[in-house]
C-alpha cells in the first residue's frame, strides 16, 4: 500500500511539474565527468598531419561527437573557455568528442613561407582528406553512434563528403548556421570579395585582420565581424575578444576564394582533384539524420540559406529551428552566437541533444 501511495505521488509530482513548465530527468540530464583531454596529429592519404583532439567522459559513453569549425576559426572555438565550451558540455552529456584543427590552420601542419611555401591547401583537400581521417579517428577513439556537429561552410565540406561517400560512416548531423545555397551577397561579402585580388598566397588571409576591418558603410562604426559573426543582440564583448585573440586563423587564399564564390555565385561548387562537386545540387543524396540551427541575425549564412538546406536534404528525419526572440528564445542569435552566445549552451545546443536523443541512434 505504501509502495503504492509512493508511486502516486511521484506521478503527480511529475504531471505537476510538467504542467508548470519544468524538464523532468531525461537520458541528457545524467552529467558525466571529464576524464580525459588528448590531443593528437594524425596524417591524413596525402601525407597532412592535422590535429584531433578527444574529450573522454567518465563512464560508458552514449556516443562520439565529431566537431568541425567554420573555414575561419580553429577547433578553440568549441573549447574557448569554461563558459563557452561546446565540446566540455557534450562530455558532461556522456558524449566522447574529438575537435579537428583544418589543414594549415590551429595546431595542423602549415606552410612555412619562410622557405616559399605558399598557402594555397583547398576545400578540396580538406573534403577529400582531412573529414575522412578525422571521421576515422573519430571512430577509433569513440564508441556507438558517430554524430557530426558542424559550423557553417564546415558543413559545406561534410555534406559533399557523404554525398561522394554515402557509407563514410556518419550516423547524424547537427548543422550551425550551415547553407543549402548562397542568396543573400550582401554589402559586406561584397566588400570582402573586393579584396581579394590582393591576396598575397605566400602570407594566407588573417582572418583575424580581416574581420577587424571598418564596415564599408558611410558613417558606420562597426567592424566587418561585428557585422557578418557577432551581431547578437546579448554577444559578450569579452568573449568575442577572446575568440579573436586565440580562435581566428590564417586562412588559405584558396579557401577564401571558394567562400567568395559560393557567396557571388549562390552555388556551393567544391573543386576535387580530379572534378568538381556541387553540393548544394546533390542535397538529396545526403540520407542522414540532420538536425539544423539558423540564426535571426546571422549574416554569414542566413537563415533562408539554412532553410535551402532542410529543403533540400534528401533525409527523412530533419529539422530546422530559426532562434530568435520571435520563436520563444532569450535572443536573437548571429552565426557565433550559436556556439559563444550567453544562451547557446540551454537553448541551441541542449535542444540538438535532445532531438539526438529521440532518434535513438
Amino acid at each position: 500500500m505504501r509502495q503504492i501511495r509512493t508511486s502516486m505521488i511521484v506521478a503527480l509530482l511529475t504531471v505537476a511539474m510538467l504542467a508548470a513548465g519544468c524538464t523532468v530527468y531525461s537520458p541528457i540530464q545524467r552529467v558525466y565527468r571529464l576524464e580525459q583531454v588528448q590531443s593528437e596529429r594524425v596524417a591524413t592519404s596525402d601525407g597532412v598531419q592535422v590535429a584531433l583532439t578527444t574529450y573522454a567522459p567518465s563512464g560508458r559513453s552514449r556516443g562520439t561527437a565529431l566537431l568541425l569549425p567554420d573555414l575561419f576559426s580553429t577547433s578553440l572555438v568549441f573549447d574557448l573557455d569554461a563558459e563557452h565550451s561546446l565540446a566540455r558540455h557534450l562530455v558532461r552529456r556522456g558524449w566522447t568528442v574529438v575537435t579537428l584543427d583544418w589543414r594549415g590552420c590551429g595546431r595542423s601542419d602549415r606552410p612555412d613561407w619562410h622557405n616559399g611555401e605558399p598557402y594555397t591547401w583547398t576545400v578540396g583537400q580538406m573534403l577529400q582528406y582531412d573529414l575522412p581521417a578525422a571521421v576515422a579517428h573519430a571512430r577509433a577513439k569513440g564508441s556507438g553512434p558517430l554524430v557530426v556537429w558542424a559550423h557553417g561552410h564546415a558543413g559545406v565540406i561534410a555534406l559533399g563528403a557523404l554525398e561522394l561517400d554515402p557509407k563514410l560512416g556518419v550516423d547524424a548531423m547537427v548543422a550551425l548556421g550551415v547553407p543549402g545555397r548562397h542568396y543573400d551577397y550582401n554589402l559586406i561579402q561584397q566588400a570582402l570579395a573586393a579584396q581579394a585580388d590582393r591576396l598575397d598566397p605566400f602570407n594566407g588571409v588573417d582572418c583575424a585582420a580581416a574581420a577587424g576591418l571598418r564596415a564599408p558603410f558611410k558613417g558606420e562604426t562597426q567592424s566587418v565581424a561585428d557585422i557578418l559573426l557577432f551581431n547578437d543582440e546579448l554577444f559578450q564583448p569579452q568573449v568575442k575578444a577572446e575568440f579573436v585573440r586565440s580562435g581566428f586563423t590564417v586562412q588559405s587564399v584558396l579557401v577564401a576564394d571558394s567562400v567568395i564564390r559560393w557567396w557571388s555565385k549562390g552555388e556551393l561548387i567544391v573543386e576535387l582533384d580530379q572534378d568538381a562537386l556541387n553540393v548544394g545540387a546533390r542535397l538529396g543524396e545526403v540520407s542522414v539524420p540532420t538536425y539544423i540551427a539558423a540564426g535571426k541575425l546571422d549574416n554569414w549564412v542566413t537563415p533562408g540559406e539554412s532553410i535551402a538546406l532542410h529543403d533540400g536534404l534528401g533525409s527523412q528525419q530533419k529539422l530546422l529551428r530559426v532562434f530568435s526572440q520571435a520563436n520563444g528564445y532569450r535572443d536573437n542569435y548571429g552565426h557565433m552566437g550559436l556556439l559563444l552566445g550567453p544562451n547557446a549552451r540551454d537553448e541551441v545546443w541542449d535542444a540538438a541533444l535532445r532531438w539526438l536523443d529521440e532518434l535513438e541512434l
